[in-house]
């Protein structure tokens, strides 16, 4: 009976830890995905191979004090200022 009880106490925090995992997993995956997605936007847009387009990312973002995620949230959609749009062009 002890043994039922503990299992019915762990069970739950270990299935709470196992969604933790999985969304922490879930949102690098999301971001390596946005980073691939303006990795070919730069390429095609500049004509460059894509390590060259990762360069060209990373580079605006440093410049603009923003994360690798977030500059290519914003070249992905579209939303660069015309400050971030001159740093990646």
């Amino acid at each position: 009976m002890a043994r039922y009880a503990a299992k019915s106490v762990e069970q739950p925090r270990k299935l709470q830890q196992n969604m933790a995992v999985h969304s922490g997993l879930q949102n690098t995956f999301d971001g390596r995905v946005l980073i691939e997605q303006a990795k070919g936007v730069l390429a095609l847009r500049h004509g460059v191979p894509t390590d060259q387009a990762f360069l060209i990312l990373r580079a605006a973002a440093a410049s603009a004090h923003m994360s690798l995620r977030d500059m290519a949230t914003k070249c992905v959609t579209h939303h660069l200022s015309d400050n971030e749009q001159a740093m990646i062009s």
